[in-house]
C-alpha cells in the first residue's frame, strides 16, 4: 500500500532531486501515460498528437497551469477510486459523506487535507 505522507514521499522523492526543474513536466507527463495505460492497455501516448492537444494550454500562465494539472491528477484519483472503492475527493467545503470503501483523501481548494479512517473525516494538513 501506498504510504502518502510528506515525510516519506519527501524521501522517496530525493531520487527527482536530480532532475533538471525544466525536465520534471516531461517526466510527470510519462508516468501519466503509464497511469493511463494501465487504466486502459490500448491508450496511447504519441508526443505529437500530445502536443497538438496540449497547444491549448500555452497561454494559461504557469502557476495557473498547475492548480489544472491539480485538478486533472484529482479527477483521474476520482476516476481510480471509484472504480476501485475509494481514492481522492475534492471540493471547496468541509468533507461531510462516507467515501465508498471506508477510507479516502478529501483535498480541499483551500489547500486543506482530510483523510477518512474509522468512521469519520480528520483535518491533516492546512
Amino acid at each position: 500500500m501506498a504510504t502518502c505522507s510528506i515525510n516519506t514521499l519527501s524521501a522517496e522523492a530525493v531520487t527527482f532531486q536530480s532532475v533538471d526543474p525544466g525536465q520534471l513536466p516531461a517526466v510527470m507527463a510519462a508516468l501519466l501515460c503509464r497511469i493511463l495505460q494501465t487504466l486502459d492497455p490500448m491508450a496511447t501516448c504519441n508526443v505529437s498528437e500530445l502536443m497538438a492537444e496540449g497547444k491549448c494550454f500555452n497561454c494559461v500562465d504557469p502557476g495557473t497551469l498547475q492548480v489544472l494539472i491539480a485538478q486533472l491528477l484529482c479527477n483521474i484519483s476520482d476516476a481510480i477510486g471509484g472504480a476501485m472503492g475509494g481514492g481522492v475527493t475534492c471540493g471547496a467545503g468541509v468533507p461531510t459523506v462516507a467515501p465508498a470503501g471506508g477510507c479516502g483523501l478529501y483535498l480541499r481548494t483551500n489547500g486543506q487535507v482530510w483523510i477518512y479512517t474509522a468512521g469519520a473525516w480528520e483535518q491533516k494538513l492546512e
